[in-house]
């Protein structure tokens, strides 16, 4: 259920940016974060680099990463999440 609503949320995005949702996000992307919540509640983060973006649970509190440069990485357990983008000095 949770697969099938970031998705949904992706081709929602994808209209809305005008940019291509990537929806097997890789390692390593970069880019922007946008919070977005769902009618249910559940919230997300975009990850956008300005011609596409990609869509992952929200991991950290949402004041923390939005607007931010955030990099898709593994967390300890494999999972890919969005962090903080902190090597590239964009941190802000």
């Amino acid at each position: 259920m949770r697969e099938l609503e970031r998705r949904a949320v992706g081709e929602q995005m994808a209209a809305r940016l005008g940019q291509a949702f990537v929806a097997t996000a890789p390692e390593g992307f970069r880019g922007r974060v946008q919070i977005h919540r769902t009618p249910t509640g559940v919230s997300y983060a975009i990850l956008a680099d300005g011609s596409r973006f990609a869509v992952l649970p929200l991991t950290a509190s949402p004041s923390a990463m939005d607007g931010r440069s955030g990099v898709i990485s593994r967390d300890s357990k494999g999972a890919l999440v969005i962090r903080r983008d902190l090597d590239r000095g964009l941190g802000t």
